[in-house]
């Protein structure tokens, strides 16, 4: 039996609330699919992963009723974050069939998520859409509507948005992409979410994928840090924020401190984005583990 329906049996019998229950259930299934498809450096194999559609079928399903709307912030980060990554890849695979891209193709590896486009949109606004709670929603729903606060979404969905922002689901939500924080091997649980994420803060900002001195006046930063600014920007200044995350052994520590601190403390928005202190970059190419050997 598989260890979701197992788990949907032992929380039927513990008499726990269903969306408790449904909510256990999603979490494992996701685990399922991240300890099968998801390499150590976040790469997905995407061949294996489509030859499996009832894998992430059986994850969106769990959402599609499941009621957030008396969960604690905690339950709704990690229930939501896990609902965009998996939505990302059953969205990113939807677009490969429905464009007659083989998975295992040269094609799909070099896919552009940024320039993927289907009816009504992009991949992340168009008519690509997964359920929670019985409603349709866009992957931007979600992440910026419910996760971050920053967007309208229907009313009745208020009680399910996180209720205060935190920069750090930056690191975790993921676009498919090779630029973004990578996908984690283990989900998102309420108990785990704030060392996860702090751990994902640290991984992300000390990585010289992510960020790296190109030289005594410039700095290589991942364009996450100028579409968000002013999430990483409140209250203490985005310099000071990242700075914090650096580990004992990033690379050229002290200097990126003070590069953050001294280029990216209460910045205007639109300055920041033509600066000559930092060079913000992004890699769309599909985060395929054949991309990421």
């Amino acid at each position: 039996m598989p260890r979701a329906w197992t788990i949907l049996l032992a929380v039927i019998l513990s008499g726990t609330s269903l969306a408790d229950d449904q909510l256990k259930v999603a979490t494992a299934a996701w685990g399922e699919v991240l300890t099968k498809y998801v390499k150590g450096n976040g790469g997905v194999d995407y061949v294996g992963l489509s030859q499996e559609p009832k894998a992430l079928a059986a994850v969106l399903a769990a959402y599609a009723t499941l009621d957030l709307r008396e969960a604690n912030d905690a339950t709704k980060k990690a229930a939501l974050i896990n609902l965009y990554n998996a939505g990302m890849m059953h969205n990113l695979l939807r677009y490969a069939r429905d464009a007659g891209i083989a998975v295992a193709s040269r094609e799909f590896l070099q896919l552009e998520i940024v320039d993927i486009s289907v009816p009504g949109g992009n991949i992340w606004n168009g008519s690509y859409k997964v359920k929670l709670g019985g409603f349709d929603l866009t992957l931007d729903d979600i992440e910026h509507g419910l996760i971050r606060g920053a967007a309208k979404v229907d009313t009745k969905l208020d009680r399910m948005k996180v209720s205060k922002l935190d920069p750090r689901i930056h690191a975790a939500v993921n676009c498919a992409a090779i630029s973004c924080p990578r996908v984690r091997e283990s989900p998102y649980t309420a108990v785990a979410i704030d060392r996860m994420l702090d751990e994902n803060m640290r991984e992300f900002v000390s990585s010289e994928a992510q960020f790296a001195k190109l030289n005594d006046r410039l700095m290589r930063a991942n364009k996450i840090v100028s579409w968000y600014y002013a999430d990483f920007d409140e209250p203490q200044g985005a310099g000071n924020f990242l700075a914090g995350f650096l580990t004992a052994t990033a690379k050229d520590k002290e200097w990126k401190i003070k590069h953050f601190q001294e280029h990216l403390n209460h910045r205007n928005a639109w300055l920041l984005k033509v600066s000559r202190t930092i060079d913000f970059h992004y890699d769309w190419r599909v985060n395929d583990t054949r991309n990421k050997p």
